[in-house]
C-alpha cells in the first residue's frame, strides 16, 4: 500500500539468521536494558537457561527468539535504575529502594553521585569492629520477586573503588528487606549464610580466596555449589553480575562479563516461593572507610 501524507510505509524487519550481530539487532527492538555492543555483554538468557551475548549465541534461534518476546511488557515485568534521575532523600515509593546504612558516622547512605551517567555511591563506615551493623551501606528494592513468576533474571553493574582491601559486597537477592549482609565469607573459605533465602556475587575480604564467589541458600541451608569463581575484582573495574534462577530455584546461573562462570543446579537453590529483594550490600571488614558504586541494577521475572 502507499505511504500517505509524506509518511514512509513501515516494512517488517530481516528474519533472524545465524549471527550475533543480527540477533543483537533484532533483539534491539524489544530491549534496552542489558544489550551492549561490546566485548562478550550478555544479550539475554535462553529457554534452556544459557547466557547469550553479542559475541557467542548458545542456544537455539527458537529459544532466542522466545526470550526477545518475553522482553515484552504484556509478557514480563522490568525494572531498571539507571541511577540518574533523583536523590536518596525521597522515600522508598518515590524510587523504588531502601536506603539503609550502619550506626557508624562514615557509613552513609546511598546515594546518587555525578559520575557520568549517575551511579550510586555506597560509602562502608571505619568501626574497627567491621560489622555490617556499624560499616554498612545498602541498598534494596522495595518490591520483591519470587523465582516461582519464571524466568527471574537479575544483572547489576558494579566497582569497587580505589582499594579492594577490606571491603565486603553482596549482589544480588536477599530475602529480607533490611539491613544485612546476606552472605559472608571467613578464613578457610568458609561461608555462612546469614540470609534465610539468597542469591548472590560475594566478595568477602576476610576469605582465604580473594576472588567473586556465588552463594545461594535456601530456607538456611547453603547449597553445596556455593564457591570461588576464580575472578578476583579489581579496584576502579566495572563488573557486569548476572544471576538467572529457575521456576523451581533449584538451577541458578552466574554470569560475569557475559561469560557463565558457574551453575548450580540439583541442591537446593534458593525457595520457588520466597519474596527475594534485589541489593547491593557493602561494607567494610576493617577500620578503614572504603566506597563502591552501583552502575545500574536490572531485574526480570515472567507476568
Amino acid at each position: 500500500m502507499p505511504a500517505a501524507h509524506g509518511i514512509t510505509q513501515r516494512t517488517a524487519g530481516p528474519v533472524i539468521q545465524s549471527t550475533a550481530q543480527q540477533v543483537q539487532r533484532r533483539l534491539a527492538a524489544y530491549q534496552q536494558q542489558i544489550l551492549s555492543s561490546s566485548g562478550a555483554a550478555v544479550i539475554g538468557i535462553t529457554d534452556a537457561g544459557s547466557f547469550f551475548t553479542d559475541s557467542t549465541v548458545e542456544g537455539s534461534l527458537q529459544e532466542i527468539g522466545s526470550f526477545a518476546n518475553r522482553l515484552l511488557p504484556s509478557v514480563a515485568y522490568h525494572f531498571l535504575d539507571d541511577f540518574d534521575t533523583y536523590q536518596s532523600s525521597f522515600t522508598a515509593l518515590d524510587h523504588g529502594w531502601l536506603l539503609l546504612t550502619g550506626t557508624d558516622p562514615q557509613a552513609l547512605i546511598p546515594d546518587i553521585d555525578n559520575s557520568v551517567g549517575g551511579s550510586m555511591l555506597l560509602t562502608a563506615g571505619d568501626d574497627a569492629g567491621g560489622t555490617v551493623a556499624t560499616n554498612g551501606s545498602q541498598m534494596v528494592g522495595y518490591t520483591p520477586s519470587t523465582a516461582d513468576q519464571g524466568n527471574l533474571i537479575f544483572e547489576a553493574m558494579v566497582q569497587l573503588q580505589t582499594s579492594v582491601t577490606d571491603g565486603v559486597i553482596c549482589v544480588g537477592f536477599t530475602d529480607n528487606p533490611a539491613l544485612e549482609m546476606p552472605f559472608t565469607i571467613a578464613a578457610g573459605d568458609v561461608i555462612t549464610a546469614v540470609a534465610d533465602d539468597a542469591v548472590c556475587f560475594v566478595y568477602d575480604v576476610r576469605a582465604d580466596t580473594d576472588e567473586w564467589f556465588v552463594c545461594a541458600v535456601d530456607s538456611t541451608v547453603v547449597d553445596a555449589a556455593s564457591a570461588t569463581t576464580g575472578i578476583a575484582p579489581v579496584a576502579d573495574t566495572w563488573y557486569r553480575l548476572t544471576i538467572s534462577v529457575s521456576t523451581d530455584g533449584a538451577t541458578i546461573l552466574f554470569g560475569i562479563n557475559g561469560v557463565t562462570v558457574a551453575t548450580m543446579t540439583g541442591d537446593t537453590g534458593v525457595s520457588p516461593d520466597v519474596s527475594l529483594y534485589p541489593t547491593v550490600a557493602f561494607s567494610s571488614a576493617a577500620a578503614t572507610s572504603h566506597t563502591a558504586r552501583a552502575d545500574y541494577v536490572f531485574l526480570s521475572h515472567d507476568r
